[in-house]
């Protein structure tokens, strides 16, 4: 069985996955799926007609909402040219429908102003702080630039002991956010840790239900109507402590 699950996973990015156990891995399940054309910034994707979730039977996009296998996940990059992809945060069983996992635990770290110089100081302080107050291993967490605005920390949910229920997932995830929040605020350069957990009050909802695939294009529109694309790319801890904001975003403007 570990062999064949092992086989599989090679059919899509298993780093979009890679957080996943490994009897997580064997059992089939679904996800939900995003794709936008380029924005400004005044464009909210998920408000937008052309927030498309499917395919329709004339493999056409569509805003209709559907859940694919995981290794879905590769096709719907090939259709949409690996640009502004996306992928629920939540994953689904395929016999009731319902999310039976949420991962990874997500830490959104953004300047509006793309001052991405101050982003990255709060980003590297982040990582010292997991690896140092939550005793968290290397191999528990991975660093993404987004593309554009800041960094996404994501981290093993095991690791940190998100477990249980969906429903008992997001709380936890919801009080860690909260953790980390309170320690860092917002800096003084306009660099904050998103809510992408909601809080008590709102039901511990997912405030930001999906997540940019691994690798692919951050693409949007820019002052003069000039279109700018860079990847979401993953930085080893080494890259995020020496590289500066400028060569990170040369890296990530190169093909792979």
């Amino acid at each position: 069985m570990r062999e064949n699950s092992l086989s599989q996973m090679t059919m899509f990015e298993i780093s979009d996955f890679w957080w996943l156990a490994e009897n997580e891995v064997e059992d089939e399940l679904f996800v939900g799926i995003g794709h936008h054309p380029p924005l400004n910034d005044d464009n909210i994707p998920m408000s937008l007609d052309k927030w498309f979730h499917s395919l329709d039977k004339d493999l056409q996009l569509s805003c209709t909402y559907i859940k694919y296998p995981l290794v879905f996940i590769e096709r719907w990059r090939a259709i949409c040219n690996n640009t502004n992809v996306y992928r629920t945060l939540k994953l689904f069983t395929r016999d009731t429908g319902q999310p039976q996992t949420l991962g990874p635990f997500l830490l959104d770290i953004d300047n509006e102003q793309e001052n991405l110089d101050d982003a990255l100081v709060v980003a590297r302080n982040v990582v010292d702080f997991l690896t140092i107050n939550w005793n968290l291993k290397d191999c528990d967490i991975h660093i993404f630039f987004s593309g554009r605005k800041g960094f996404n920390i994501e981290i093993r949910p095991q690791g940190i002991n998100i477990l249980g229920s969906t429903a008992e997932q997001l709380k936890s995830s919801a009080l860690q956010l909260k953790e980390i929040k309170n320690h860092f605020g917002a800096s003084s350069r306009g660099t904050l840790i998103d809510p992408v957990y909601g809080d008590r009050f709102d039901n511990y909802r997912l405030k930001h239900p999906y997540i940019r695939l691994h690798g692919s294009w951050n693409k949007w529109i820019g002052e003069n109507g000039i279109c700018k694309a860079r990847r979401r790319i993953e930085l080893t801890l080494q890259e995020l402590a020496s590289l500066t904001a400028d060569e990170i975003c040369t890296k990530a403007e190169k093909p792979k």
